[in-house]
């Protein structure tokens, strides 16, 4: 499996940016306590 996921990652994309998808908080946690915004007004136009 890592040999799969090297290759994607060193031969057929080597330019693309894979950390910029890292995240230390998965999406929709909402981190107040650390400074993070609340987005909860954001969902009311949904």
């Amino acid at each position: 499996m890592t040999k799969a996921i090297n290759h994607v990652k060193e031969d057929l994309m080597p330019d693309f940016d894979f950390d910029a998808f890292n995240h230390d908080h998965p999406e929709g946690e909402n981190n107040l306590e650390n400074g993070g915004e609340s987005h909860a007004e954001d969902m009311e136009h949904l």
